[in-house]
């Protein structure tokens, strides 16, 4: 089990990426409150157990999908132990396919590495290339627990503060599946 730190309520110190120190400014300008730990990189949902027991929280699962043609992106957010069906996520949003999108569309659309997927990193889709998927689990809950696109640093945040703060800062909308 990866280590963490203890919890805070401060951004980091030390910025991993350009795309991480602009969430923590969005955040900042928004009155967004978070608690947040730095820990080993957690790259599995398993290496996340120990996230979860220090946030308090399950953290969630962000999956990048798109379509048969790869023209259009969807970033879906759901509980991170809850299996991942691709053929009833094209079926709810009536999509004739999805597949998980390649290694460079996800550095070209999440600004991140494997792993470090996060729904916060809508803040650099400018052209709204992604569709926002959201699992009704996750919608119907107080708070949702992340990463902040890296893999080395998690946080538990109110899921109102992220759906009607920091999404339409972006200029984005959701959809809720799983109803």
């Amino acid at each position: 089990m990866i280590k963490t730190s203890k919890l805070t309520m401060n951004p980091p110190k030390k910025y991993v990426s350009d795309i991480q120190k602009d969430i923590y400014k969005v955040f900042s300008i928004l009155g967004i409150e978070f608690q947040r730990v730095d820990c080993e990189e957690a790259i599995t949902m398993e290496d996340c157990l120990a996230i979860d027991e220090a946030l308090g929280i399950k953290t969630c699962k962000t999956i990048l999908l798109n379509n048969q043609q790869k023209t259009k992106f969807y970033l879906y957010v759901c509980p991170g132990d809850k299996r991942f069906d691709c053929k009833a996520f094209s079926r709810e949003l009536e999509i004739a396919r999805t597949s998980f999108s390649s290694e460079e569309s996800f550095h070209k659309y999440l600004h991140a590495n494997i792993g470090g997927a996060s729904i916060l990193s809508v803040i650099y889709d400018t052209n709204l290339d992604l569709n926002i998927v959201i699992d009704n689990e996750i919608f119907e809950s107080q708070f949702i627990g992340l990463n902040d696109c890296t893999t080395v640093s998690y946080l538990k945040m109110f899921t109102s503060d992220l759906l009607n703060k920091y999404l339409p800062y972006t200029n984005h909308n959701y959809v809720v599946i799983g109803k």
